[in-house]
């Protein structure tokens, strides 16, 4: 557990240090600026930097916030919820980020009864889709779903976009993993907060190809209200 934790001491120095020297650098160029459009460009940089230290640092704490002891202790509780009932609710701010974006969003929420810890379960929610929608092309497709087969609950939500080759979906799990060529910004921490958030539910994910054999199909489990 100590090597464990040194070595996501260490990750997470290593990430920091990336966004921390842009806003370094920024600041620099601001202040040996020769006229107002160098150092407008530079402010932009500026706070893009920033936005990508401050992301990065709210992906940390819900991860420690997520870690099994601490949960453990607070004796996080799984409740009975009607799935389609919270992904109605987020539909409306995910259909303005959508149209924003220039993608299509598609939702078939059925009711889907299951064990749900509501803040952690949005907290999945807007990880996978915030994913979805920043490595989908404009022009391209996300898709919602959830259903009850048999007795457990299912969510997918499904792109259109470059996918995850079949080789790397395992470790893409792995925190602070990104795939190479990567060209979006990002902490590669998303899909580590949504598998520990699974694991906390007790739920089982695959993944999978996406919309018509293209991008990713995020499948998730949850257990019966039966379990409870």
């Amino acid at each position: 557990t100590l090597e464990h934790e040194q070595r996501f001491t260490a990750d997470a120095a290593h990430e920091l240090r990336t966004p921390l020297a842009a806003i370094k650098t920024n600041l620099q160029v601001i202040q040996r600026a020769r006229n107002e459009d160098e150092r407008n460009e530079a402010n932009v940089g500026l706070g893009v930097s920033v936005d990508r230290a401050t992301r990065l640092v709210e992906q940390l704490m819900t991860l420690a916030r997520l870690d099994p002891q601490t949960n453990k202790e607070q004796g996080q509780q799984l409740l009975a919820l009607d799935m389609a009932t919270l992904l109605a609710a987020q539909m409306p701010s995910w259909r303005a980020q959508a149209e924003k974006l220039h993608l299509s969003l598609s939702a078939d929420l059925q009711p889907a009864l299951c064990g749900l810890h509501q803040d952690s379960f949005l907290i999945l929610l807007r990880n996978l889709l915030d994913n979805a929608f920043r490595y989908t092309p404009a022009g391209g497709a996300v898709s919602i779903a959830c259903q009850m087969e048999g007795e457990q609950a299912c969510l997918r939500i499904a792109d259109s976009g470059p996918g995850i080759p079949p080789a790397m979906r395992e470790r893409v799990f792995d925190r602070f993993v990104r795939l190479a060529g990567a060209d979006k910004p990002g902490s590669g921490l998303g899909l580590s907060i949504v598998k520990r958030i699974v694991d906390t539910h007790h739920a089982s994910m695959s993944l999978s190809d996406g919309i018509d054999g293209q991008g990713l199909n995020v499948e998730i489990r949850f257990l019966p209200v039966s379990t409870l």
